[in-house]
């Protein structure tokens, strides 16, 4: 890396609330998706910050969130792995 440009900072305030914070993340085109300790995803527009989706809880909490194709892998704390299909 010779040459780099912040574009945007994220405040925790945005990614995370009193009960529930964000645990792991995936910039995936456009959007930051994260995992949360809730067993939730979410997704933000990487340019504005807003929030453009989220899923129901459904898990543990998830630890890591990788992309493939057009799904969403996520492992939560105790191994499930978890495919999401994924649309922007």
């Amino acid at each position: 890396m010779i040459k780099y440009e912040r574009l945007n900072v994220f405040e925790a305030s945005t990614l995370d609330s009193k009960n529930e914070k964000a645990t792991c993340f995936y910039g995936c085109g456009p959007a930051l998706v994260t995992g949360t300790s809730q067993g939730r995803l979410q997704a933000f527009d990487l340019l504005n910050c807003s929030r453009i989706g989220e899923t129901d809880q459904a898990f543990e909490m998830l630890s890591d969130v990788k992309g493939f194709k057009d799904s969403l892998l996520c492992v939560d704390w105790r191994g499930l792995l978890i495919q999401w299909n994924w649309t922007y």
